[in-house]
């Protein structure tokens, strides 16, 4: 098959007879054949009429130049970028691979190292626990100075009745001595009004023996800058008191805590130990199935290692018998210095009421006696 790099225009003048590179060195002169054949084979041929070949191209202009220029730029940025993407795929590959690594490092020294879902859990759970028993201790609190506004107002409505009655007092003298009533007039009491008396004297005497206690608590307090830094040292006294036995709680609940975390710790240590023990047991059998004396040796060691295992479960029991003993002494010596306290604080409070009984009985006595000897 033969291939032409002639153009179309070639090709047109080659079907009328017309050659595409004309011979100049001789003159070009009409074929009347060909002109009666053909008429147009007696029309001159184009002096520059060349066939145009596909290897050859038209200059690029500076428009093609600066785009292919931008092409090129573009591609070595492009180039540049998909490098690096390559390179931080790669360090992230490694970062990947020294972690699992470390990982499988870690595992082999020790197996348990990440199973710590199990404590998160428990530790979530005893967090609800708390969260709860708040809830439930806040629900039945009471306002913080609801009592002494009310107090106050028993009080101040103590202090009325006192005024309005010292009013009828008053009025009644003066009826008395103005001679409106006789004072042989007859007066008549009801029941609840001789209550409301009997109330007032007895909140006489509660305040007065309050005036009396408050007189001694001031003698024997110093007044001044002392008296206030003494105050002042006895709540931080009592704050730091208080922020200790917080504490002791905190440390006490962390105490329990560990104690959870180590004996479940301990017991996935030793299923991993009886694990290991089972398959080093199944390894020697398959070792030395057909030798007594190794046979024998194992099951000497073996025997050796229950026994060790049967004595360190005995002292871990007994050691957790002892600490269980001594938190039981510790909570029934708290128990019973409550109980202590508890007695000393009604002890003080009913000397307080027998006092008050007897000041008070001496007061009803005395208006008595002054009756007697008037009459």
């Amino acid at each position: 098959m033969e291939f032409s790099f002639m153009s179309n225009q070639d090709e047109q003048l080659k079907k009328h007879g017309i050659t595409s590179r004309p011979n100049l060195s001789k003159p070009i002169m009409p074929n009347t054949n060909q002109a009666k054949q053909n008429p147009l084979a007696s029309l001159p041929k184009q002096a520059g009429a060349q066939p145009i070949s596909v290897f050859q191209q038209k200059p690029m202009s500076i428009f093609q130049k600066n785009n292919k220029q931008q092409k090129t730029d573009e591609d070595e940025d492009e180039d540049q970028f998909y490098g690096i993407q390559s390179l931080l795929k790669q360090n992230q590959q490694r970062y990947q691979q020294k972690l699992a690594e470390e990982s499988s490092k870690v595992i082999a020294q020790n197996p348990l190292a990440y199973e710590y879902d199990a404590l998160y859990d428990e530790e979530q759970e005893r967090r609800e626990q708390q969260l709860a028993m708040k809830k439930e201790s806040r629900k039945n609190l009471e306002s913080k100075y609801q009592k002494e506004l009310l107090l106050a107002a028993e009080r101040r409505k103590r202090e009325q009745n006192a005024a309005w009655e010292k009013m009828e007092q008053k009025e009644r003298i003066n009826e008395v001595n103005s001679g409106k009533v006789g004072p042989n007039a007859e007066s008549f009491i009801t029941e609840s009004y001789r209550r409301q008396m009997e109330l007032n004297q007895q909140n006489k005497l509660y305040e007065e023996l309050e005036e009396q206690l408050n007189q001694k608590k001031t003698a024997n307090s110093e007044t001044g800058m002392m008296g206030f830094y003494k105050v002042l040292n006895r709540t931080m006294d009592t704050v730091n008191n208080q922020n200790k036995q917080i504490e002791q709680e905190q440390k006490s609940q962390k105490q329990i805590a560990q104690d959870k975390v180590g004996e479940h710790l301990k017991i996935l240590k030793e299923k991993q130990l009886e694990q290991e023990r089972l398959e080093k047991e199944r390894r020697s059998n398959e070792l030395y199935d057909d030798d007594p004396f190794q046979i024998k040796k194992a099951e000497k060691t073996k025997a050796d290692k229950e026994k060790a295992q049967e004595l360190e479960r005995q002292r871990r029991r007994s050691r957790s018998r002892e600490l269980k003993e001594k938190k039981l002494t510790e909570k029934r010596l708290e128990e019973e210095k409550k109980l202590k306290d508890k007695q000393e604080k009604e002890a003080k409070l009913l000397a307080l009421k027998s006092r008050y009984n007897q000041r008070r009985n001496e007061v009803q006595q005395k208006p008595m006696d002054t009756d007697k000897q008037s009459e």
